[in-house]
């Protein structure tokens, strides 16, 4: 066999690795694979193509699109002990000879360090000289030898080197000699090459599920030397147990269920927050093609473009950095017609037990935004939650189906009022929020129960903020919502019975507080219970 195993250019140290990151293109959505290889050229211009060859024998790309550029993503997240942890697991899985690699005869492709490893352990002393490896699998005068033994080196352990005289010797401690053997087996059943003149299935080799693979199933033991490389590796691991949910918060208005998202994802880095309305439509959540006005020598083009909604917007950013967990926030799902909003989205609510989308759905608009590629199928990935919020008290602006519902994971928010602002007072009077809105909260349950429940009309323990204990506040947002809505068929069960109208409970209220406007009985119960 003759081939040269790597491009003559650079040894395989975290510092290359790092130069090419810097010099791939990061903007690579609208990149051919020919303006990348020019970007890059430009970009390291003195070694012509044989950066880009170089940067491909290492797995930096994602060819999910053969037409198309896109890097392993994953890698920008990575610190440099990360990338250390990288190089080794592409190194593991290397083999020659790969797409990039010129042949000048016939011949099968095998991976280098488990042919090294098998070597090793056939030879009575668990010992080899690297000459006698590299001539018998690749060619004795080849001038990349030295480059494949400074990556064997750095990224065969637990293979080891020694030079003894003039000999370069590779070896294993026998002790470890069942640690290789299960070694090989793992890569070979897990990783087998294929067929070798596949480029896309080669950049899939070195994808972050495979590296997850690859660290994730005990093996991971085989390779740690010290803290720093098992922290990175523990970090990774909870990255790669990120497991995307539909998680529906529903309860009384106010009760904390926006707080409640604020305490699972506060970073807006990772978030696209929007509140369905009667209005909102699905060209509002996934995106909409729009005229995009372009001027070229002073003549106006019009074309159109795909702008994406909230919804494609924070799938490209899961897809695209899949070491961290996403999240759409939706406020007040059930006040927009949600399954109409979702339209055939709704297909992908469906998840596996990885988090994953079960079933995909064709959109060539979001397709092209994120694979680059309009015929491949949409997933939701394992890294994006949808976490949302419902009123419970407004289930009758838009019913949500069963098919629609069963979809979420549902959390009931309780209405808890063991907290400091329950204990703050209403301006006026001696009585405290918590008591106020507890008492109000009895009357709506008890009020008109042969009619359907009004129990969802009741007062959350966050519905008003301290500051809006003012009076005109206190008036304008919980009186008001009192008089409209939660007992708009029974007033007088809370309101005394010569308030007419509602400038009537204002008016009254501004002189004389709780005590003018709220019957008297259910007053003295406010009293009575202050201490609650």
């Amino acid at each position: 066999m003759t081939f040269t195993p790597f491009a003559r250019y650079r040894n395989f140290t975290l510092e290359n690795l790092k130069h090419f990151l810097e010099i791939y293109p990061k903007e690579d959505a609208s990149m051919s694979l020919k303006e990348a290889i020019d970007y890059i050229n430009n970009k390291d211009s003195k070694y012509a193509r044989t950066s880009y060859q170089q940067a491909c024998q290492w797995g930096l790309e994602n060819r999910s699109n053969k037409d198309r550029f896109e890097i392993q993503r994953y890698l920008y997240n990575f610190t440099d002990e990360g990338l250390k942890i990288y190089l080794n697991f592409w190194f593991k899985l290397y083999f020659v000879p790969n797409p990039y690699i010129n042949i000048k005869e016939e011949c099968q492709a095998f991976n280098i360090f488990t042919t090294l490893a098998r070597e090793i352990i056939k030879s009575s002393d668990f010992t080899i000289k690297y000459k006698d490896f590299f001539q018998k699998y690749i060619n004795e005068e080849n001038k990349s030898t030295d480059i494949l033994l400074n990556s064997i080196k750095e990224y065969a352990y637990p293979i080891q080197y020694k030079k003894e005289n003039d000999d370069e010797l590779l070896f294993i401690e026998k002790k470890r000699k069942n640690e290789i053997e299960f070694l090989i087996e793992f890569i070979d059943k897990t990783f087998p090459i294929g067929n070798f003149k596949d480029k896309k299935a080669f950049f899939d080799r070195f994808s972050y599920e495979n590296f997850n693979k690859f660290y994730f199933t005990g093996i991971e033991k085989i390779f740690i030397k010290d803290k720093k490389e098992k922290n990175i590796l523990d970090k990774n691991k909870k990255y790669s147990e990120l497991k995307g949910v539909n998680r529906l918060f529903y309860g009384v208005p106010g009760c904390g269920k926006s707080y409640k998202i604020d305490q699972l994802c506060s970073d807006e880095r990772f978030m696209e927050r929007v509140v369905f309305h009667p209005d909102y439509m699905y060209s509002d959540f996934v995106g909409q093609i729009m005229p995009n006005i372009r001027n070229t020598d002073n003549e106006k083009h019009i074309d159109y473009k795909f702008i994406p909604g909230p919804f494609s917007r924070i799938l490209a950013k899961a897809y695209n950095d899949p070491n961290n967990m996403y999240y759409l926030i939706i406020e007040e799902l059930n006040r927009g017609n949600a399954p109409a909003i979702f339209g055939e989205i709704f297909q992908l609510l469906d998840r596996d037990n990885t988090g994953k989308s079960k079933y995909g759905i064709n959109n060539a608009d979001i397709a092209r935004l994120i694979y680059h590629d309009e015929e491949q199928l949409i997933k939701i990935p394992s890294n994006l939650s949808i976490l949302a919020t419902m009123n419970t008290a407004d289930q009758n602006i838009f019913v949500m189906d069963t098919a629609f519902q069963r979809r979420w994971q549902m959390e009931y928010i309780t209405n808890n009022f063991d907290n400091d602002l329950a204990k703050e007072l209403i301006e006026g009077t001696e009585i405290s929020w918590g008591t106020f809105a507890q008492v109000v909260n009895r009357k709506i349950i008890e009020q008109n129960m042969s009619f359907i429940s009004t129990e969802d009309k009741r007062l959350g323990a966050f519905f008003i903020q301290e500051e809006e204990l003012s009076v005109k506040s206190f008036s304008e947002k919980v009186l008001k919502y009192l008089w409209d809505d939660a007992f708009k068929m029974n007033r007088d069960v809370l309101f005394k019975e010569d308030i007419n109208t509602i400038e009537d409970l204002f008016e009254i209220y501004n002189k004389l507080f709780l005590e003018g406007i709220i019957k008297e009985d259910v007053y003295d119960e406010m009293l009575n219970n202050n201490d609650v």
